[in-house]
């Protein structure tokens, strides 16, 4: 994933739009006040929405962190003769602590995103394509920008996902 991100202009544009941006905190305002039905239409979100950044950016905090907290942990000898005993009891805790989370994460977080959500499972990460539907509803911002860019051209799936009918 990394060698892709770096490596490739494809991966190298992917991550622009995965950055973090201050019009993230607005869509989730905005997603908030849709959802508490103080405003009539959701947060104009482009080719990720801030959920989508968060969960992504969390899961690279958390292999960073279960990465070292688990070297030190694995490397015993060598952490207790460098490194305070506190930092090696520190590491212990935050990797209990950090797995709860990720297994917590997974299940609630990520399945009701990706599977539970209104509207069905999006069936993107097996088919790898969204239809222009869960396109225009889920990435309006990105759907504008392809309607402007004249890259959408019809608006029924090539392949069907599993459940629906081809037309």
């Amino acid at each position: 994933h990394i060698v892709w991100i770096l490596k490739t202009p494809r991966g190298r544009e992917v991550m622009q739009h995965m950055r973090p941006r201050w019009s993230d905190i607005g869509h989730l305002l905005h997603r908030m006040l849709f959802i508490f039905g103080l405003v009539r239409t959701d947060a104009d979100c482009g080719r990720f929405t801030f959920i989508e950044k968060f969960e992504y950016w969390a899961v690279a905090w958390g292999m960073f962190s279960m990465g070292v907290t688990g070297a030190v942990m694995t490397f015993t000898d060598w952490s207790l003769r460098y490194l305070p005993k506190w930092v090696w009891e520190a590491c212990k805790i935050v990797h209990g602590w950090e797995a709860l989370l990720a297994i917590t994460t997974i299940a609630i977080w990520h399945l009701y995103h990706a599977l539970w959500r209104p509207g069905g499972p999006n069936w993107s990460w097996v088919t790898g394509y969204l239809t222009a539907d869960q396109l225009m509803h889920e990435h309006p911002g990105e759907f504008k920008q392809l309607i402007n860019k004249a890259e959408v051209v019809e608006q029924k799936p090539a392949n069907p996902t599993p459940g629906q009918q081809a037309t």
